[in-house]
Order: structure tokens, then sequence, then C-alpha cells
């Protein structure tokens, strides 16, 4: 029988965390998923957490030299058999409640491009830091948007699901190191509605990797993106591009000031105490989930609900 869910995980020297981020996948109350790992020419070792968690629903490949994460997306969604693709990071984990409440979402409106979610923010110390999520938090379950203009895309692309019918012939521009993902999501979402569950369902452990470095660049490519739209949107490409440029110039004026830290905590919102306990739930789930596997139960499991 085929997976209702594929989730697409590239995997680069990610062994330390690829352990947890396939126990929150396992963790799941909707347990009809594939998840399709791709280790993108790893030198650590991802296949010791993938024998861990002895699950037939996880498929491994291994590319024999590093290709960077948009050939290995599109590596796994050649793979994927799942009427809904779901994206998950080797170094992120997403909640137990994630993968039931988006298709939940998705089966109920046939219109939408996608379904994102908040994400929480986590430190060294994997605790909840900060909140983001694109749209206003209103107050409902989940925010209904329509994507009607050219701009940077206004929902997370790491916790999103979307139907593979609409993914077709979509593809992960190989040329962009950065930003390949607002790439995609222009790709698939633009002149469409889409929507953002209100609470948090992906961890983003973002605090280790961003540098000033990858933000600059990932604006650089972002206007080489806007500059593709120039011919349907010849105002708004050159906004976009301009607006892109002035982001870069404020990170950089950031960090020459010593005020890095600073500039990148204000790219999320605050986590209100139903945010800590939610999270604390499902930290709590998934490292149960992690625990199992040292006792030695076998798989199939009761799924955790949080």
């Amino acid at each position: 029988m085929c997976p209702v869910v594929s989730i697409l995980m590239p995997c680069f020297n990610s062994a330390s965390t690829l352990g947890m981020a396939l126990a929150s996948i396992q963790a799941q109350s909707f347990q009809e998923w594939e998840c399709i790992v791709v280790d993108d020419g790893s030198s650590d070792c991802p296949g010791a957490a993938i024998e861990a968690a002895a699950d037939p629903r996880i498929r491994y490949v291994r590319l024999p030299e590093n290709k960077g994460r948009a050939y290995a997306r599109n590596r796994a969604t050649s793979l994927a058999r799942g009427e809904f693709i779901s994206m998950l990071d080797a170094d992120d984990w997403i909640f137990p409640s994630k993968l039931a409440t988006q298709l939940e979402v998705l089966r109920s409106d046939a219109s939408l491009a996608l379904v994102s979610s908040y994400m929480g923010i986590v430190d060294a110390q994997e605790r909840l830091v900060g909140v983001r999520g694109g749209a206003i938090r209103t107050g409902e379950p989940v925010i209904y948007k329509n994507f009607d203009k050219l701009a940077a895309p206004p929902m997370p692309f790491a916790p999103s699901m979307f139907r593979a019918r609409d993914a077709g012939g979509i593809m992960f521009n190989h040329a962009y190191t950065f930003a390949e993902d607002s790439d995609y999501l222009l790709k698939l979402c633009l002149g469409r509605p889409y929507a953002v569950l209100s609470d948090i369902e992906y961890v983003y452990r973002e605090w280790e990797g961003i540098t000033l470095q990858k933000v600059t660049e990932a604006h650089r490519t972002l206007a080489k993106i806007f500059w593709g739209y120039r011919g349907q949107f010849p105002v708004r490409s050159c906004v976009c591009m301009g607006s892109s440029a002035l982001k870069s110039w404020f990170y950089t004026l950031a960090h020459r000031m010593g005020r890095w830290d600073r500039m990148v905590f204000r790219r999320s919102a605050q986590p209100s105490a139903q945010d800590i306990a939610r999270f604390e739930a499902a930290l709590q789930a998934v490292e149960g989930e992690q625990a199992r596997r040292v006792t030695g139960d076998a798989w199939p499991h009761q799924p955790y609900a949080v």
C-alpha cells in the first residue's frame, strides 16, 4: 500500500541530530507515511541512526558526493510515492500532531496550494527561544491567505505540506546554494491561496548555523530570483530586488556594529506560555520515542498524542 505522506529529508553531516528527526516522525499521531532520507555525501555515519530506527517506512539513499540541498530534495521527490509531500531537515524535528493537522486542512480545501505552520526556534540547549510563521497570529487555529503578488514567500518552507500533483514538474534549482526553497515556493504558490497553522508544529535549529554570509547570500539569490519575474511583474520585480539588497545591507551593518545577535533575535517573536507548554510536551514525546529504541521495543507501537 502506498503511503499517504512522503516526507523528504536531505541529510548532510547531521548524524548527531538525525535520530531525533526520525523519532519525531515515528511519534506522529498519523502513521501512514514514508520518509526518504537522502544522504548528500556526508562524512559522518547517518546510516547508524536509520538502523536504530528500524522502521521499513524509512527509505535511505546515499549520494557518492555532496551535490547540495536542491539536488538532494529533487532526488527525494523523484522517489516519493505519497499523495502529499512534506519536508523535514535532518537537523530539525516536528511535533507529533503535525502531519494529521496539516492533512485535515489540506483535505478540507482543494484550492490551497499548501499548508505551512509556525516554527519553534531553539537554542543549542534545545530551549524554545523564538516563534516564527510569516503570517500574523490572529487567534484562529488556521490563518488563510492569498499569495497574490510577487514578494518573498510569506510562509516558512520547512514546515510546508502540499499535494504531490501540484508540485509535478516543479524542481529545486541546482544553481542556487541558498534560497532554493524560496524559488520553489514562488513556483508552487504565487497567485494561489495557502494556509498557516497558528500553532508551532516544526522545530528549527537556527542559532548554531546562521551566519552573515548565509543571510547575505540568500538575499542576493532572492534578487536573482525576482529578476527572473521581470517579464511578468516588471515593477514588483524591481521593488523586491531593492528590498532584498536593502535587507542584506542592514544585516551587514548590524554585524559590523556588533549587533548581529540582536538582529537575528528580532527575526522571531517571543514564545507564549502556551507555546512553551506545547513545546515541552512535544519534546517529551519525541525523546520518549528515542528512549523506546534503547529498550528494544519493536515497531509498530502506539503513537504519542500531543
